[in-house]
């Protein structure tokens, strides 16, 4: 899913406008909160040893309405946190949706298909499920055994329910498309073959890093293990 032609004419005229306002400094993204809790342990993670004082807080519908309005940015992103945990994340999402502004919201997805019925498809929202690498990468990384088959799971229910999706896998480990070890022409033609599935299945696949930085690194590889785990999600 590459970005809409609504989304960068909203983003485009928005920057203009500030731009003819004469504004060097403006919000393009505002990062939304509504909570710190997780329903994961994730190892290496800071927020979740916050004290239950912190974790317990929850920001209201209107209070995170307020945020965007007052921020005015075209894009909201909503980490956590898991955001799905908020009771009203449905309220949340459709608000800021209703302000037409473009909504992604980042998620293990262990929630997400139960949580599917509160949302609506909108060209202005999407669903960012991050993933740590292949399922024994990802269970490991996130401390539960079955998170990837979840994952992969949510996201062709979302795609069922015409909702879209974004697979954003985590830098701090082997991706699902990155391995160690290899040579860049491979990784270019391997690159190429895995967007087009991608496209096609009208589901994004993001590395985190540049691809310009990617392929001009001689020690990167696109793994075949990877592909065929994500060909199975395109093929859902």
């Amino acid at each position: 899913m590459a970005v809409s032609l609504r989304q960068t004419v909203a983003v485009g005229s928005y920057v203009l406008k500030q731009r003819l306002a004469g504004r060097q400094r403006y919000p393009l993204v505002l990062m939304l909160e509504p909570l710190f809790r997780c329903n994961l342990t994730c190892f290496g993670c800071g927020k979740i040893d916050y004290p239950d004082a912190i974790l317990n807080k929850r920001l209201s519908v209107q209070e995170c309405l307020d945020a965007v309005d007052e921020c005015g940015a075209p894009m909201v992103a909503i980490p956590g946190g898991e955001p799905l945990i908020h009771k009203e994340i449905g309220e949340i999402v459709k608000g800021i949706v209703a302000r037409k502004k473009f909504v992604s919201l980042c998620t293990n997805a262990l929630l997400l298909e139960k949580k599917l019925h509160v949302f609506e498809p909108s060209p202005y929202l999407f669903f960012s499920v991050h993933l740590d690498g292949l399922k024994e990468h990802h269970d490991k990384s996130v401390c539960m055994e079955g998170g990837f088959e979840k994952a992969v799971s949510a996201i062709k229910a979302a795609k069922t329910k015409e909702l879209s999706a974004m697979l954003w896998p985590d830098k701090k480990v082997d991706s699902v498309l990155l391995i160690v070890h290899g040579h860049k022409d491979e990784g270019a033609r391997e690159l190429r073959l895995a967007g087009r599935n991608l496209r096609r299945a009208d589901v994004v696949f993001h590395d985190g890093i540049s691809a310009h930085a990617i392929l001009g690194h001689d020690r990167v590889v696109v793994s075949h293990h990877a592909l065929d785990a994500i060909a199975e999600v395109c093929r859902g």
